[in-house]
């Protein structure tokens, strides 16, 4: 092979010392069956169970409505949680049982775009004020404050550790009403009317979700499967595992899942080559005027055309989000490894008078391509997160990492890959 560029000595030198980039789970500790279960302690789930065991129920998944990431919304209810004192994991629960699994279904009367997540001002029925929030974590914010409200008999505006959120906090009276999460469903002997719902099993219903989520990351503590959308044994899964395990991924959308068949734009696929390079320290902005200072993309772009690994297009734009073709790809690979020169000629049809011509040779030669079908490459079509791990995987077995043979794929695709993928929002 010829030299490499710097970037690819950088590449070979980061890679040598990369260990997993995600931490083996850590399970919970149980709840105590036989009760109570107090409103005010510390979480037992981190964000990451919370929305695993979101995330693994398609039934949940599929009907999922909001703009934010569920990770993201976990995260808001542990971090208010928090700030109050409160269980930020069943408040979680509360709004999944309250929204439906985020899905506001439409005989309510609270709707997705409200960001209330626990009914507040709701009704069983009548005239109702239901809340709106400005954002979901004001929102979060007021389920929190309401849930202290009945827990905490002290608790007065002046004590929150935030500024007060639920309109309906001075409703809570007494505050303290309902310190255990025994006690939110239906009437109390001695307190008039009920706490927060007026369904004697809604404590039930709630604790028994809670308990469902602990037996689940009981299960996963221990495991390393990165994503839920990678099935073992799947198309690209073992590559997908490596780029996780080198942190050359970090997922798409809520970081849970990877969108194995979304399609890579060519700012993604830069940033995936500057992570593998170590993320040497740029000060130069990319010379694109389509690129601006803060683009999520805009470091990595910057250090691969001062790499000479990309150029822009004839207009002088780089174009960040449009889909990468596979031509493209194994172009870029080609120089970061410092153009190394191939006499043969690749053995596909479809690739005659292609500008990637060489840099399609030199990938079948090495092996880093065998083709949609031994015959065609299809230089112009789009690549899938799937392929890409796979040409990533093979790139850096080229470049001297350790990397199990066994799990190549036949081919550069999977049966059934389809030709209009989603665009990932992340990477």
């Amino acid at each position: 092979m010829a030299s490499l560029s710097r970037a690819a000595l950088a590449v070979l030198l980061v890679m040598a010392t990369l260990g997993p980039a995600w931490a083996e789970p850590v399970p919970p500790e149980p709840r105590r069956a036989e009760g109570p279960t107090p409103i005010m302690q510390p979480a037992r789930l981190d964000a990451v169970q919370l929305a695993s065991w979101f995330l693994a129920n398609p039934a949940r998944a599929g009907v999922y409505a909001l703009e934010i990431d569920v990770l993201e919304l976990a995260e808001l209810f542990l971090e208010e949680g928090e700030r109050e004192g409160v269980a930020g994991d069943l408040a979680f629960v509360q709004s999944v049982l309250e929204t439906g699994s985020f899905s506001y279904p439409a005989h309510g009367q609270v709707r997705a775009h409200f960001n209330n997540f626990a009914g507040l001002g709701a009704c069983d029925g009548g005239a109702c004020t239901v809340a709106r929030f400005p954002t979901p974590r004001i929102g979060v914010r007021a389920q929190i404050h309401h849930l202290r409200a009945y827990a905490d008999p002290t608790v007065t505006r002046n004590t929150l550790a935030s500024p007060l959120a639920s309109p309906r906090f001075d409703l809570v009276q007494p505050k303290g009403r309902a310190p255990n999460w025994e006690d939110m469903g239906g009437s109390r002997p001695g307190l008039p009317g009920v706490n927060w719902a007026s369904d004697p099993r809604y404590s039930h219903k709630i604790l028994a979700l809670y308990d469902s989520m602990l037996a689940f990351a009981v299960e996963m503590a221990g495991t390393t499967r990165p994503f839920l959308d990678v099935v073992a044994g799947s198309f690209a899964a073992h590559e997908i595992e490596w780029l996780a395990s080198t942190g050359i991924t970090r997922g798409s959308r809520d970081r849970l899942r990877f969108d194995p068949q979304g399609l890579v734009s060519r700012g993604q696929l830069v940033s995936f080559l500057y992570r593998l390079a170590g993320e040497p320290e740029m000060q130069d902005l990319p010379p694109y005027p389509d690129i601006a200072a803060d683009d999520v993309h805009a470091t990595a772009i910057a250090w691969a055309a001062s790499e000479q690994i990309v150029g822009g297009y004839a207009d002088g734009r780089f174009g960040p989000g449009n889909p990468l073709t596979r031509g493209q790809m194994v172009s870029l690979l080609h120089r970061l490894a410092g153009e190394p020169e191939e006499t043969g000629v690749a053995p596909f049809g479809d690739v005659g008078g292609s500008v990637h011509a060489a840099a399609i040779a030199w990938a079948s030669a090495t092996g880093i391509t065998l083709g949609v079908t031994p015959e065609r490459f299809e230089p112009q079509g789009a690549v899938t997160r799937a392929q890409m791990a796979v040409f990533l995987f093979r790139f850096g077995r080229l470049m001297g990492l350790p990397a199990d043979e066994g799990a190549d794929p036949a081919l550069d695709t999977g049966a059934g890959t389809p030709t209009t993928p989603t665009v990932p929002t992340r990477d």
